[in-house]
């Protein structure tokens, strides 16, 4: 499935790249959606209609990632371990998505 409105943020073909699935899962779409949207309120000095660069394309595609392998795998993640860019934990995953958009996490 292509995208309806292809981004400089992330594309579902290269989601489906990192993830080894089919490029006709309508998922890949969503999830690809939601995390743009995410990442570029994460990022709002960042111009929606510009390419963002390399590291916070990477963070879209590994939150995307992390979206759709929740959403195939409710009860966990076991599909990371055969994708070995995702093979971290969740968390660990998620705090590499906050290094690669340039955001610290911070303790609450």
């Amino acid at each position: 499935m292509t995208d309806p409105t292809p981004s400089l943020w992330g594309t579902s073909d290269k989601l489906a790249e990192l993830l080894g699935v089919p490029e006709d899962d309508a998922r890949l779409v969503e999830d690809l959606a939601v995390s743009i949207e995410w990442c570029q309120r994460k990022r709002s000095d960042k111009s929606p209609d510009e390419d963002p660069g390399p590291s916070i394309r990477k963070a879209v595609l590994l939150y995307a990632s992390l979206i759709y392998q929740q959403r195939a795998n409710p009860q966990g993640f076991p599909g990371y371990a055969a994708t070995p860019e995702l093979s971290e934990e969740p968390a660990d995953a998620m705090a590499q998505v906050y290094r690669l958009l340039g955001r610290r996490l911070v303790a609450r």
